[in-house]
């Protein structure tokens, strides 16, 4: 099983991979079976630098997929859909950052999976996160929009 992972492409940022996978289910799904909710939540985490040799990859730092910064990574954004009549749950992507998440970059990584869930033919309808400081202020940037 460890050899089929190592060839499973999985690293910070959405997963092409994933929303690839979901496109192809949702296209079967009945219409109602298609609401969901994203969820998102930040995790502390031990920094330290991890050398993946499967990958020739560094893992500690901070990075959003689409970029790296050279700082230790001390906490995780993960996101999840979950459906809302159709009982399902899928992590979609994470991100390493330095310290709790900046307010304009959570907004960013926020409009990035909602358009990368809404491409899968899944519709949207909220967004569910703790009552974290960044959080508000994130979700009240997108309401004065």
């Amino acid at each position: 099983i460890m050899s089929l992972l190592h060839k499973v492409p999985f690293g910070p940022g959405i997963n092409a991979h994933i929303i690839q996978h979901l496109k192809q289910i949702v296209e079967f799904l009945n219409p109602m079976d298609r609401y969901c909710t994203i969820m998102f939540d930040e995790m502390a985490l031990e920094p330290g630098l991890h050398y993946d040799k499967h990958k020739d990859c560094v893992f500690g730092l901070e990075d959003y997929g689409h970029f790296r910064q050279p700082s230790f990574a001390d906490h995780v954004l993960t996101f999840m859909i979950r459906g809302i009549k159709r009982k399902f749950k899928q992590p979609i992507c994470f991100y390493f950052v330095k310290g709790t998440i900046k307010t304009l970059e959570l907004k960013k990584c926020i409009e990035e999976v909602v358009l990368g869930v809404l491409s899968t033919g899944l519709n949207v309808v909220a967004t569910v996160s703790d009552q974290g400081a960044t959080n508000v202020a994130a979700i009240n940037i997108f309401m004065k929009e």
